[in-house]
C-alpha cells in the first residue's frame, strides 16, 4: 500500500495542471487576424468602483481614480478550438491604462477565469 501511495504521488508531479481557459492562454487582444477566437459582440461602459475592484488585474495594476470616467470594453467571444463562450472585460483608454489594456476573462456566469495584463490573456489554474 505504501508503494502505491509513493507511485501515485510521483506520477502526480508530472500531471499538467488544468487551466480554466487553456485555449486562450497567452493570446493577445491585438493579434492581427487571430484564429483563436471570434468576437460575437462588443460594447463599452463605465464601471462602478465595486466592479472595478472585483476584477483582480484592474485592482492590482490600475488606479480607480484614473479610470472612473473610462469606458471599459466588454467583448463576448467564442473560442475557435472549443466553441466555448467567454466575456472579456478590459481597459481601452490610454488615460486609464497608459496604452496597455488590463482586465479579466470570465465565463458566461461572470466568474473570473483569468487576467488580461498588457493585452495578453493569462488563465487561472482550476
Amino acid at each position: 500500500m505504501k508503494k502505491l501511495f509513493i507511485y501515485i504521488s510521483f506520477i502526480s508531479l508530472f500531471v499538467v495542471r488544468a487551466m480554466a481557459c487553456v485555449e486562450l492562454e497567452g493570446v493577445s487582444l491585438f493579434a492581427e487576424d487571430t484564429e483563436d477566437y471570434t468576437s460575437v459582440q462588443t460594447l463599452k461602459s463605465k464601471l462602478y468602483e465595486q466592479e472595478f475592484y472585483a476584477t483582480p488585474a484592474l485592482a492590482k495594476n490600475l488606479d480607480y481614480e484614473d479610470c472612473k470616467d473610462t469606458k471599459f470594453t466588454f467583448e463576448v467571444i467564442t473560442a475557435t478550438k472549443t466553441g466555448k463562450t467567454y466575456v472579456l472585460l478590459y481597459s481601452s483608454e490610454d488615460s486609464c491604462d497608459g496604452g496597455n489594456p488590463y482586465g479579466g476573462i470570465f465565463n458566461e456566469n461572470m466568474d473570473v477565469l483569468g487576467d488580461i495584463e498588457d493585452a495578453y490573456i493569462y488563465c487561472y489554474e482550476k
